[in-house]
């Protein structure tokens, strides 16, 4: 069965966070919930609440990450430009 292209996604963001750090979280969440809400999360659960998480708003970090990244590249791309213009008429 062929995976669609948000499942594909969903995986790669999972895959990128290390698993010390995912426990972390789930642990972390688990806590606030039952802090928070007296909500007592087994890992199972907490597990099904973090690919929530990956699946509704990992996309929009991840592509607000790219985002930064692409005008921090242009920002640059264009200081290069100016600083080889400014090397030709001086040269």
């Amino acid at each position: 069965m062929k995976k669609k292209k948000n499942e594909k996604t969903i995986d790669m963001l999972k895959g990128r966070i290390p698993l010390e750090h995912r426990m972390e979280f789930l642990a972390k969440l688990q806590e606030f919930l039952i802090d928070e809400y007296e909500l007592d999360l087994g890992e199972f659960e907490a597990e099904e609440l973090f690919e929530f998480f990956c699946e509704k708003i990992g996309p929009l970090f991840y592509n607000s990450g790219i985002l930064d990244a692409r005008k921090f590249m242009e920002q640059r791309f264009m200081e290069a430009t100016e600083d080889m213009v400014t090397i030709e008429i001086n040269e």
